[in-house]
């Protein structure tokens, strides 16, 4: 906010002071006062109000700026008003209220979407969890009984459980993934063997012996 806006918004008290000053200057003129003495008077009036209104914007700058580095400084900033100074004029302490009462009504609202994210991603995690024990145990029966086509449906079930619960879980990813060190040709055997029967169906060769073992 610069010095011109901050008098545009006392524009009506500065009127008002010039409208009175003017009176009070006609009325000395009128009454034999010597002129220069009163444009002296006029001069250091206005000259005193041009720098108490300057201080006083300087005053109101550095708060309003202190308020905006609060706010750059919260990472939540629906928190600003339990950290805003407490104003002192009747309309900021209203303005002030009434953004407590926002913030307020948004905790709440947040709170309530957290905690129903929260009993969804629990129960999905149970679901997936559940699941995933009648679904391994008809894989291994396809598997035994050589149903291949079945066995193949099987598998792709249960990648469509885990993605769904790589999704549930899409804010929390470090429960899905963890860093470890591993054999590089224990993991392609692993990755063949569980979709051997693709493999198989699609014909395809895999040339696995210049494979180093790695990490």
């Amino acid at each position: 906010m610069s010095f011109f806006t901050f008098l545009e918004e006392k524009i009506t008290e500065i009127l008002f002071q010039l409208f009175f000053l003017a009176v009070v200057a006609f009325l000395l003129i009128f009454y034999g006062v010597d002129t220069l003495f009163v444009v002296s008077l006029v001069i250091l009036f206005i000259s005193i109000q041009g720098l108490f209104q300057w201080c006083l914007y300087r005053k109101k700058r550095n708060a309003s700026q202190h308020i905006i580095d609060l706010v750059d400084g919260l990472e939540e900033t629906y928190y600003i008003a339990d950290v805003l100074p407490k104003p002192k004029e009747f309309q900021n302490k209203a303005y002030c209220y009434a953004l407590k009462k926002a913030c307020k009504s948004m905790n709440d609202e947040i709170g309530k979407i957290t905690e129903e994210k929260q009993d969804y991603q629990e129960y999905v995690e149970s679901f997936v969890h559940e699941i995933k024990i009648p679904i391994g145990a008809l894989s291994l029966t396809f598997d035994n009984t050589k149903n291949y086509t079945l066995k193949k449906e099987t598998d792709k079930i249960f990648q469509l459980v885990e993605q769904m619960l790589y999704y549930a879980r899409s804010e929390n990813t470090e429960k899905d993934y963890f860093v470890k060190q591993l054999q590089l040709d224990e993991v392609i055997h692993n990755v063949i063997l569980k979709f051997r029967h693709s493999l198989m169906e699609r014909k395809a060769i895999i040339n696995i012996h210049d494979i180093h073992t790695g990490t």
